[in-house]
């Protein structure tokens, strides 16, 4: 609790510094459902696919029969004219004309699958920065807490060299160091800086905006499973919209092929046919290519997975490890020991790099859920995109 005290004071007070004019706070659970509707490019997406299913409610409402009196007055008196009436009386007794409405509606699906794919990836995308900002500020508190910590070795060292406890140049090398961990909090306010601006355009914060992140827990990894492959592979192929949106394609091929032969009895070519053959064989070739393209995703993410499982006991003991070395030797060098300040500072680089191998395992491994829960449409992701409700009202 402790620890998420101070990330989010070192988050308030990282944006003080800053500059912006106003804070807002966010958890990691609001980012899903505030991507959704505030999200740039989601709503550009998003009216695409709305103007494509009004589409089919114009296609729908010319198929529907419109009763035309005078003209099926005309048919007893004109019989030459009849086929050219069917379309205005009963445009579904025509193949063409319902193949036409059927098209439109899988091309609707098509886009719908399209949407909900870039949804989800700019969803995960925000998640992921999110757990790397989070990273960046406990690497930054990290370093933070070094530098302190060498500010008062600095003094014990100056103290010591002036009494002839400690050789010449021993205060200096302690300064160096103190002056490199002031340029990496420098470089790393930086980096949070341009992440939080960025996250602040993907949740569609006004440019003054800034959003300040509630730190996650972070659970015990030690009771984790390997994950298997097989328990997934289904799952993931069969949510896809990636792979759905082409299989509405191969569809689509369908019917433009079947316009063509409908065609051909009047104006239609052997040649268009072809041609339209053709493109259902990329478009099943491309299905192919994207269903393999998904199961290697998931190999990989499995792999990684289980072989952060393995690593993360050993991470974890090198972090306590170095933290109990660091210790031990600042302690020696204040009760006047026969330590020297390089093996100190050697110390507190081995502790700071422990440290941030053991951070980033930790939230590597909500990324790798999170990226899971992406692949298979869990969580956050197994729901429709809000924006879609409200189009209609967007647009009048």
């Amino acid at each position: 609790m402790n620890k998420i005290v101070k990330l989010l004071f070192l988050a308030f007070f990282l944006l003080s510094n800053i500059g912006f004019s106003e804070e807002r706070v966010i958890s990691l659970e609001e980012v899903a459902s505030t991507i959704g509707s505030k999200n740039y490019k989601i709503q550009e997406t998003a009216l695409e696919v709305y103007q494509a299913k009004e589409s089919i409610q114009v296609a729908r409402g010319n198929l529907f029969p419109k009763l035309n009196f005078f003209k099926i007055a005309a048919v007893s008196l004109q019989p030459m004219m009849a086929f050219a009436m069917v379309n205005d009386i009963a445009p579904f007794l025509l193949p063409k004309n319902w193949i036409e409405v059927e098209k439109q509606k899988v091309l609707y699906l098509t886009s719908q699958e399209s949407y909900r794919a870039l949804w989800a990836n700019e969803i995960m995308m925000a998640k992921a920065l999110y757990f790397n900002i989070l990273l960046d500020f406990s690497i930054l508190d990290h370093i933070e807490v070094n530098q302190k910590q060498f500010q008062e070795i600095l003094e014990i060292a100056k103290l010591r060299e002036e009494l002839g406890g400690l050789k010449p140049g021993s205060a200096r090398d302690v300064e160096i160091q103190i002056l490199a961990l002031k340029e990496d909090i420098r470089a790393l306010t930086v980096l949070i800086q341009e992440e939080l601006t960025f996250m602040s355009y993907l949740l569609g914060f006004p440019s003054s905006v800034e959003p300040v992140l509630t730190p996650v827990l972070l659970e015990e990894i030690e009771t984790f499973e390997p994950l298997g492959y097989s328990d997934f592979e289904f799952r993931v192929l069969d949510s896809a919209p990636e792979l759905r949106g082409l299989h509405h394609m191969v569809h689509v091929a369908d019917l433009l092929k079947k316009e063509v032969i409908f065609d051909f009895w009047g104006v239609g070519t052997p040649a268009s046919i072809r041609i339209e053959k053709s493109k259902k064989e990329v478009l099943k070739i491309q299905a192919q290519a994207t269903q393999e393209h998904l199961k290697r995703e998931l190999k990989i993410l499995i792999d990684q997975y289980n072989l952060n499982l393995e690593n993360y006991r050993d991470a974890k003991r090198r972090s306590e490890l170095s933290k109990i070395s660091l210790d031990q030797n600042f302690e020696r060098l204040t009760l006047g020991d026969d330590v020297t300040i390089r093996d100190l500072i050697e110390s507190s680089k081995n502790h700071i790099q422990a440290d941030t191998d053991f951070f980033r395992m930790q939230y590597e491994f909500l990324k790798s859920e999170d990226r899971l829960s992406r692949l298979i449409f869990y969580g956050d992701y197994d729901k429709k995109p809000a924006v879609l409700d409200h189009l209609g009202e967007t647009l009048k």
